[in-house]
C-alpha cells in the first residue's frame, strides 16, 4: 500500500465522515470547529487539517490509522463499527424534543411522534448527530432541519 496517496484530502475526509456518521463536509466542518468557508478552501488546496482530525478522533475512539491511511478498523478496541454517543445532556434533549413537537404540530400524525418519543427513537437519532457539534446556531439549524424532516416524513407515510 502506498501510504502518501491514502493521505490526500478525499480519501482522508471519506474516511472521517463515515466514523463520524455524516454526510457532507459542513458537518465535518461544525464537528472540528472549522468555519465552513475556511474548510471548503482547505479541501480545494487540499490541506487536510491534521490536528483537529487528530483530537475529534482521539475524543471519540475513532482509529487514526483508519482514518488517516484506512488500515485497520474505523474505531479503537471495537469488533463492529459503533457510532460515537454523546453524554445525556438534557437541556439539549429538551430542545430536539420542542423542535419536534413544533414541527408535528397541527400536521401529520402526533400518534405517531408520541409513539417515537416515548421509545426515544427520533430525539436519540438527532441528538447524536447534533451532539458534538460544536457551534450552538448550527446545532439548531440542525435540529430544526431535522425535527421538520421527520415531520414530513410521517406526514408523507399518513398520506400513502
Amino acid at each position: 500500500m502506498n501510504r502518501k496517496s491514502d493521505l490526500r484530502f478525499e480519501p482522508v475526509i471519506e474516511r472521517f465522515k463515515t466514523a463520524l456518521g455524516v454526510e457532507n463536509l459542513g458537518q465535518v466542518a461544525d464537528i472540528i470547529g472549522i468555519k465552513r468557508n475556511a474548510f471548503y478552501n482547505r479541501k480545494t488546496s487540499g490541506s487536510i487539517p491534521f490536528e483537529d482530525i487528530i483530537c475529534v478522533c482521539l475524543d471519540r475512539n475513532i482509529s487514526i490509522d483508519w482514518v488517516m491511511a484506512g488500515e485497520g478498523k474505523p474505531f479503537k478496541d471495537h469488533d463492529q463499527w459503533v457510532a460515537p454517543v454523546a453524554e445525556i445532556d438534557p437541556h439539549l434533549l429538551g430542545e430536539i424534543t420542542a423542535e419536534l413537537w413544533r414541527a408535528f404540530d397541527g400536521e401529520g400524525d402526533l400518534e405517531l411522534l408520541a409513539t417515537a418519543h416515548q421509545r426515544g427513537g427520533l430525539a436519540a437519532h438527532i441528538f447524536n448527530k447534533v451532539a458534538f457539534v460544536k457551534s450552538e446556531k448550527v446545532r439548531s439549524g440542525m435540529i430544526r432541519d431535522q425535527a421538520v424532516m421527520f415531520a414530513d416524513a410521517a406526514q408523507w407515510l399518513g398520506n400513502n
